[in-house]
C-alpha cells in the first residue's frame, strides 16, 4: 500500500507513477487532481491553503500565518483533520484541533519546536 500526502507540487512527472507497483493499493491525500490521484484507489480531498487556518513555510524557511478565507468545497478537509480521522479509524489518538496537534508536535530532539503566533508573520 502506498499512502501519498500531496500538496501543491507539480505532479505531472510520470516517472513517479512508473515506480508504483501495479498491484499496490494507492491512497492519495491531495488538493489537486494529478496523475497520482488518477491512479489512486482512494482519494482523500484536502482543503487548499485558503480553505484552512495554519501557517505556511516557504523554501527559504520563512513562516507565514494563514487564515481561512472560505470553507472547503464539497468533502475536502484540512490535512490535519484527515490525518486525525485516519488515526481514529486505525485505533490511534486523533488530535482534536490544529492547536492540539501543534502542541503535541514539539519534537525537541530533532530541533523542531512549535512556533508561537507572535513569531509567525
Amino acid at each position: 500500500m502506498l499512502y501519498a500526502l500531496l500538496g501543491e507540487e507539480d505532479l505531472s512527472n510520470k516517472d513517479l507513477l512508473k515506480q508504483i507497483d501495479e498491484d499496490a493499493m494507492v491512497v492519495a491525500q491531495s488538493e489537486l487532481i494529478s496523475p497520482i490521484t488518477e491512479r489512486a484507489d482512494v482519494v482523500l480531498p484536502m482543503a487548499i491553503w485558503s480553505e484552512r487556518d495554519g501557517s505556511l513555510t516557504n523554501m527559504e524557511g520563512a513562516c507565514r500565518k494563514s487564515i481561512k478565507l472560505w470553507n472547503p468545497k464539497e468533502m475536502a478537509k484540512p490535512d490535519w483533520e484527515i490525518l486525525s480521522l485516519l488515526a481514529e479509524k486505525l485505533g490511534g489518538k486523533p488530535g482534536a484541533s490544529l492547536e492540539e496537534i501543534s502542541t503535541l508536535a514539539q519534537i525537541r530532539k530533532s530541533g523542531i519546536r512549535r512556533i508561537s503566533n507572535a513569531k509567525v508573520r
